[in-house]
């Protein structure tokens, strides 16, 4: 011990300072943590892998352990001395300050700012849709500089077969490719809402697949976790392929090699057509530098609804109870009344909501939109049976907790409009019992719902019904102010939100109807014209 610290006696008071500077403040590194499945984390890992190249230190990643089992073992597609090496736990970032990546600023302005000696940092990068660039870097540059990247991980030896096997491949076998989420968002764990940025309806992946495919019949490959979507599109077009036939062992693969074989075969292709905002299409793109098209942009130009209603409405009116095609149905009226819903009378869109219903009688979301629709229009029972059926469906969704927002806000909405139309007594109970259902509201995490200007309407709804409800004259209560936030609706909407909400958007429809109720009763009572009283 004394020899240990000998050495430190004989410095000078700026060289201990240095010395000590060095010991408090380990090296910094640009890490990665994402708790997706392997899409999202490979997105994220090749862009602070890169990242950390550009700035010239190291390059760390977190592997959560989580619910989604086939990403839990990393070995299975890492060797161990990459793991070794560039793994680490939450808790080697407790002693650090975290920084964000920002691409207002240049390498050298982010080289400068990891680099400080003073303190212990970690530059965090959480990005897996794009390529990260730095402010004024060329854009091919980057590009190259991810791939390069993805290169350098440390795979084990059969991620190294897997890559080595479409190398050798290259572009030889052209194709399109299309991938469909159609699984544990449809059928799984993430079933009871509608997740938007995965999603698309089953017609426009038909559009897509007629348009790719032309005249020469062009290969298709469909990339799904529906076996029976990818059947029933088989049956439709002859040109559907699987990664099992461009892929002799694919079969054999665990879970997640699948799913690394699955982003070299949409990286291989001539182009990938996916949802919005799936990081498995995007990373396959990144890597393999093709172009990514949004499924919906196939539909035709200014057609988009009409397509969709008139596959909603070609359906047989019985559905088989057992066919696999009753939740896909569900969630594209759901689709059509969300994204459509402006163009649409309520009673239509109460219409739909109901046969949602009818076509998938479990499915949260769908129950939800039918107690907003029918609350609208009036029809108080439904909306309250609706809405009570969401919530107890909603109360076992384990993975987020998107579904018991939409039920619960429902549920507020639906009584709101009771109280306000005289259809049940403005009790202080009842007013409580809403208070305390917004109040778990207020304490949700949820996954794609924009819970903030959820809060926002239900809160003004809930006041906005008190003040209704209050006999008259009501001097000194002030009149609830509505919220002045807005939103993009319908297909611009979808298209250009990250977070596409239609169940704020039904929300803010109840607010408008609310706030004119308000000013009809805060507005003094038109005087009828001499003329009229004679």
């Amino acid at each position: 011990m004394a020899e240990d610290v000998a050495p430190l006696l004989c410095l000078g008071e700026s060289d201990l300072s240095d010395v000590l500077g060095e010991l408090e403040a380990p090296e910094p590194f640009v890490f990665s943590r994402r708790w997706d499945r392997l899409g999202g984390r490979l997105g994220a890992m090749i862009n602070a892998a890169a990242v950390a190249d550009a700035i010239g230190t190291d390059f760390r990643f977190v592997w959560p352990r989580g619910a989604d089992a086939e990403v839990n073992q990393p070995s299975q597609i890492f060797e161990d001395a990459f793991l070794d090496r560039h793994e680490i736990s939450e808790e080697d970032l407790l002693r650090r300050s975290l920084l964000q990546f920002d691409a207002r600023k240049t390498v050298e302005e982010m080289r400068t700012e990891l680099l400080d000696r003073n303190r212990a940092v970690a530059l965090g990068i959480g990005e897996m849709f794009k390529v990260l660039c730095f402010q004024g870097e060329d854009r091919a540059a980057a590009s190259s500089r991810y791939r390069l990247a993805f290169e350098a991980i440390g795979w084990s030896r059969r991620a190294r077969e897997i890559i080595a096997f479409f190398a050798a491949l290259g572009r030889q076998t052209r194709y399109h490719a299309i991938h469909f989420r159609g699984g544990d968002i449809v059928t799984g764990e993430w079933r009871q809402f509608m997740a938007y940025e995965k999603y698309v309806p089953l017609p426009y992946v038909k559009r897509a697949i007629r348009t790719l495919s032309g005249s020469a019949r062009t290969s298709i490959l469909v990339m799904s976790d529906s076996p029976a979507a990818v059947a029933y599109l088989r049956d439709c077009f002859p040109q559907v392929q699987t990664p099992s036939e461009f892929y002799p062992a694919y079969a054999s693969l665990s879970e997640v090699e699948q799913a690394l074989a699955d982003i070299m075969l949409l990286a291989n292709s001539r182009s990938i057509v996916g949802p919005k905002r799936s990081a498995f299409s995007h990373v396959a793109a990144n890597i393999g530098g093709v172009d990514f098209v949004q499924t919906d942009e196939f539909a035709p130009v200014g057609g988009e609804a009409r397509m969709l209603a008139g596959w909603i409405d070609r359906q047989p009116p019985k559905v088989t109870r057992s066919s696999w095609l009753r939740p896909f149905l569900a969630r594209d009226v759901c689709w059509h009344v969300d994204v459509f819903g402006d163009q649409l009378r309520r009673k239509r869109r109460l219409a739909l909501a109901r046969a949602a219903v009818r076509l998938d009688p479990d499915f949260a979301a769908a129950l939800a939109r039918q107690a907003r629709e029918a609350a609208l229009l009036g029809r108080i029972r439904e909306a309250k049976t609706a809405a009570k059926r969401a919530y107890l469906i909603a109360q076992h969704a384990t993975r987020h907790d998107d579904p018991l927002l939409d039920a619960l806000s429902a549920w507020i909405s639906a009584r709101c409009l009771a109280l306000v139309g005289g259809r049940i007594p403005p009790t202080v109970r009842r007013l409580r019992s809403l208070e305390e259902k917004l109040d778990v509201c207020r304490k949700l995490r949820t996954h794609q719902m924009r819970r903030a200007d959820i809060i926002e309407q239900l809160d003004f709804q809930l006041k906005a019904a008190a003040w209704l409800a209050t006999p008259k004259p009501r001097a000194g209560v002030p009149v609830p102010m509505a919220p002045r936030g807005s939103i993009a609706m319908g297909l611009a909407g979808y298209r250009s939100e990250e977070r596409f909400d239609p169940v704020l958007i039904g929300l803010m429809r109840i607010t408008r109807h609310m706030a004119r109720a308000l000013h009809a009763a805060d507005s003094p009572p038109r005087r009828r014209s001499i003329r009229a009283q004679s």
